[in-house]
C-alpha cells in the first residue's frame, strides 16, 4: 500500500512509515524526509501508513480513523502487544 501511495504523491508532504528508510525510493516520491522508522502505524493528515509487520497497528489506527475503535479492540490490541512483549505506542 505504501508503494501505491508514494507513486501518486500522497506521502510527499505527511509523516508515514513503510517497509524500511530505502523502500520506497524507486517510487520517484518526494517524501523522505517525512518518513518515520516506526514499528506502529503512522497517521498524518488522513493518511495511514504501516510497514508489512504492523498489521494489528494499521487496524487499530484503521478502525480509529472511521471512529469504530472501542474498549474491545483496545483490549485486543493491548492482548497482541503483550504476546510479543512490546508496548503499544498509541495510533
Amino acid at each position: 500500500g505504501t508503494v501505491a501511495l508514494a507513486r501518486t504523491g500522497a506521502l510527499d508532504t505527511v509523516a508515514h512509515t513503510s517497509n524500511g528508510i530505502g523502500y520506497l525510493d524507486e517510487t520517484g516520491y518526494a517524501g523522505a524526509s517525512h518518513y518515520r522508522d516506526s514499528p506502529h502505524a503512522v497517521v498524518d493528515d488522513g493518511i495511514i501508513t504501516a510497514s508489512a509487520t504492523a498489521p494489528v497497528s494499521l487496524m487499530e489506527a484503521t478502525l480509529g480513523a472511521i471512529g469504530l475503535a472501542d474498549d474491545q479492540l483496545h483490549h485486543y490490541v493491548l492482548m497482541h502487544a503483550a504476546q510479543f512483549g512490546g508496548a503499544r505506542a498509541p495510533a
